[in-house]
């Protein structure tokens, strides 16, 4: 399955988790991307400039990557057989079914410090 949006996200970030459940990060410590085992968090375009198109996907044959760069390779807990992108306020912008238990999340950016190209791609771990 592949979804995806624009949007101007509150705060500029972005978090992939399992909404019911997931915990983010306390903070960004000034990176891109943080994380916490239920929980990946990246910045973006800032609001105020514009929007960010998200893509959320579990398809690896289906992505174009070009002119983007991964930023982040590691797994997230998934308690409620979904996972979602949701913004600053916890709405959910994007949801696909995922397993319980722990999955494997990608993540490309286009811009090393505020992209507005956002893929992120799930599989199993």
């Amino acid at each position: 399955m592949k979804v995806e949006t624009t949007t101007a996200p509150p705060h500029s970030v972005l978090m992939i988790m399992d909404h019911r459940v997931g915990r983010p990060p306390e903070s960004m410590g000034g990176k891109l991307v943080s994380s916490t085992p239920s929980c990946v968090a990246i910045g973006t375009l800032s609001d105020q400039d514009g929007e960010s198109h998200i893509v959320l996907t579990d398809e690896p044959g289906h992505l174009s990557l070009s002119e983007q760069h991964l930023v982040f390779d590691g797994e997230i807990d998934v308690s409620q057989g979904g996972i979602s992108v949701v913004n600053a306020l916890n709405v959910v912008l994007l949801s696909i079914p995922a397993p319980s238990g722990q999955v494997r999340a990608r993540v490309w950016v286009n811009h090393q410090i505020e992209p507005d190209r956002i893929t992120v791609l799930i599989g199993r771990t």
